[in-house]
């Protein structure tokens, strides 16, 4: 477990990713996130401009052939993914979205302390303002917690939390075997190199600590507006705007075995994987179709006795080490 005077020092911590730097702009990735296939591995599904910082910057969504991996390239680098996640922090929620996400983040602790009912220490990866660790520190948690965001650290520790602005695990000041979980809601998929990261948080966890992830997963959406595209190619620029508020803003959407995949492949043994459902917010327009498709999926569901395993969002709870 990590020691208070270990915690201590993050508390203000200001380092070379406090501040984005360099321009705007996009690039290729240099290969599936997934499972590192070539990008000539990949079919391209749509073109779409990613609203950033005034501007529309020419990106693609694809999907791997190998492992079915929907992802980003071109891609916007990180000046740009900095700034769109901190045009989305200083967005005005609703009372109604804030409430969601307040009863989300109470299921998702709840949920760890299920595997580990003793509070101990914790880290949020992408805390952005804090909500989870503050609900953390009430009951009975040590936490600290990561953020690329400037607006969202400072915010989150205006409320007193120990935050990091830093864009990846591996800048961070904790030392190894620090924590006892690691939570990533909503944020992995805003990495280039998911499995990096994995890798990073097995290091900073203790001999059988837990990691729950929550992602979206935007697949089955996907797909149903790829056959709308084939049947009414008219449509597929105006589809393709729909996709990108449908990925979430991140670099790539959840492919649940391949992500199971990257748990074992960096050391982890998953321990339960869940549907869960989209928090709310966002257009109008997008927020009924996902509203529309969360119906849908729990009709099909509940058709096939469970066995479709169909949803708008997974959360993975995997432990470090072999199977016990």
């Amino acid at each position: 477990m990590i020691e208070e005077g270990a915690l201590a020092h993050v508390g203000g911590v200001c380092g070379p990713s406090e501040q984005p730097t360099g321009a705007i702009a996009t690039a290729p990735a240099p290969a599936c996130p997934g499972c590192g296939a070539a990008l000539e591995d990949a079919a391209l599904l749509f073109e779409f401009g990613y609203a950033v910082g005034g501007r529309s910057l020419p990106v693609a969504l694809r999907r791997c052939k190998v492992c079915r991996f929907l992802y980003l390239s071109p891609r916007p680098n990180e000046t740009a993914l900095r700034m769109r996640c901190a045009t989305a922090y200083n967005r005005p929620s609703s009372s109604l979205v804030a409430d969601r996400r307040g009863a989300m983040m109470a299921r998702l602790l709840g949920t760890l302390e299920r595997e580990d009912p003793r509070p101990r220490s914790l880290l949020d990866v992408g805390c952005a303002s804090g909500q989870l660790l503050c609900l953390a520190r009430e009951r009975g948690w040590a936490v600290a917690g990561v953020e690329a965001d400037t607006q969202g650290a400072a915010y989150a520790r205006d409320r007193g939390l120990r935050v990091e602005c830093r864009t990846s695990l591996s800048e961070c000041h904790f030392p190894p075997a620090s924590f006892g979980a690691i939570v990533m809601v909503d944020s992995l998929y805003y990495f280039p190199d998911p499995a990096e990261e994995l890798e990073q948080a097995s290091q900073l966890l203790t001999p059988s600590g837990v990691v729950l992830i929550r992602l979206p997963s935007r697949q089955w959406i996907v797909s149903a507006l790829c056959a709308v595209a084939t049947l009414m190619p008219s449509l597929r620029p105006r589809l393709g705007r729909i996709v990108f508020r449908c990925i979430s803003d991140g670099l790539w959407s959840c492919h649940l075995p391949t992500l199971e995949g990257m748990l074992a492949h960096t050391g982890f043994t998953r321990v339960r994987t869940t549907l869960a459902e989209w928090a709310g917010g966002g257009p109008s327009a997008v927020a009924h179709l996902v509203r529309c498709f969360n119906g849908f999926a729990a009709l099909l569901r509940l058709a096939t006795l469970g066995k479709c395993r169909v949803s708008t969002g997974v959360v993975v709870v995997a432990r470090k080490g072999p199977p016990v």
